[in-house]
């Protein structure tokens, strides 16, 4: 419903009540109270997000890709985050979203949704949340915006990186200019101070300890076997040096 293909947003004002039950040793309801006073809310709806944290491994030293955007909300003509965007295709699943993401910002093409990792659904599925989804609410005081987590490792070579660097990205009909950050792997929460970069990153580090992941480099496959694409929407003869944090 959200979207370039659908509605942008929708804000509305609620006001909610709610009520308490008894029950009996049956587990029926014998006895409802209501409260009195409703709870006033202002709801800003967007729908449902994807994020993807990447880990690229050139010999022995692994980067991520940030995308460097302007952000009118807060001010900012440069804010480094990690890839991420709307479910806006009802026709597509969350993870071929996801897919689309890293082609239209870091023109990565992947073949399989299987090489993401869903780290949000390893991280809750199964345990007891009082989440509405396998997702995280970003802002769940005002928006009702939920998020999934992935994870993404690609082999490059250093020609590979170097190409990455800088590089101009972004649907311009849908109002994206982005420039292609790389990073040291280690460094993305010093550089980043983006919600879904650290979200991604306390996961992963979790995830690995409880050994629901294997070790870093295990899942990368190579960038060669699906190939860069052709920038997006933009040509450009100067390019912009590597983000030096």
């Amino acid at each position: 419903m959200f979207g370039a293909r659908g509605v942008e947003f929708i804000k509305l004002k609620s006001n909610y009540s709610s009520s308490t039950n008894e029950k009996d040793s049956a587990d029926l309801i014998v006895k409802e109270t209501r409260h009195e006073k409703p709870l006033p809310g202002i709801c800003f709806l967007r729908g449902s997000a994807v994020s993807i944290l990447v880990a690229l491994f050139c010999g022995d030293e692994v980067y991520s890709l940030l995308v460097d955007q302007p952000r009118i909300p807060i001010g900012q003509a440069s804010c480094l985050e990690i890839p991420a965007g709307m479910v806006d295709d009802e026709n597509e699943s969350v993870a071929g979203i996801a897919v689309q993401e890293m082609r239209e910002e870091c023109s990565i093409h992947i073949e399989k949704t299987s090489e993401l990792v869903d780290l949000t659904e390893l991280a809750l599925k199964g345990h007891a949340t009082k989440l509405p989804s396998v997702a995280i609410p970003p802002s769940p005081g005002g928006c009702d915006e939920v998020l999934k987590c992935f994870y993404l490792e690609k082999k490059v070579t250093e020609d590979e990186l170097s190409a990455m660097k800088g590089r101009l990205q972004g649907l311009r009909d849908h109002g994206e200019y982005i420039t292609l950050r790389v990073v040291p792997f280690d460094q993305v929460w010093k550089v980043s101070g983006d919600a879904k970069a650290m979200v991604s990153l306390f996961l992963l580090d979790q995830l690995r300890k409880d050994g629901k992941l294997p070790e870093a480099g295990s899942l990368a496959t190579p960038l060669s076997g699906c190939g860069l694409a052709p920038e997006q929407n933009i040509s450009c003869d100067q390019k912009l040096g590597n983000f030096a944090p």
